[in-house]
């Protein structure tokens, strides 16, 4: 039997401190919670929808060298609530309260684009599995296509 939630957890580092991030079903409970969600599908399209906003604000842009760059873009702080919101809530429900503020979490995703992917995969391996998604053998689903723009982001491909 195939489990509808798949929690898995992870280890990063911010401020030199190790933190486990869990993903789950009560980690997706804890993010209904904070965003005003229905459920998990709900949570899923708010996500998706912060990714597709900051894959496409930052597409064409070095994001090494972002530090006091002149760019074009406008990243709203809904899209990186999005993002920090992930992380915290990963923490809290690792058993870890994150002391540090939402700025030091922002540049935390912009220096660690890599870890974020991996973030990122973790998050889209909790969600739940819709029964056609799961019948539909080689078909990239959304969540697929997504982490799939991010990964490639962090490696600055498109």
């Amino acid at each position: 039997m195939q489990a509808f939630f798949t929690p898995n957890t992870m280890q990063i580092k911010i401020n030199n401190i190790e933190i486990e991030l869990k993903f789950g079903l009560g980690f997706l409970r804890v993010l209904s919670d904070r965003w005003n969600c229905p459920g998990p599908i709900a949570v899923y399209r708010k996500f998706e929808v912060a990714a597709a906003s900051l894959i496409s604000q930052l597409d064409g842009v070095d994001i090494e060298n972002i530090a006091g760059a002149n760019v074009n873009f406008e990243i709203t702080w809904d899209t990186l609530d999005v993002f920090t919101d992930i992380i915290r809530v990963a923490a809290e429900y690792g058993g870890h309260k994150l002391e540090c503020t939402d700025d030091e979490l922002t540049e935390f995703i912009f220096s660690n684009t890599e870890i974020m992917a991996e973030i990122v995969a973790a998050f889209l391996a909790s969600m739940p599995r819709p029964k056609e998604e799961a019948e539909v053998a080689g078909k990239p689903t959304a969540a697929k296509k997504t982490l799939q723009k991010v990964q490639n982001k962090s490696r600055g491909t498109k």
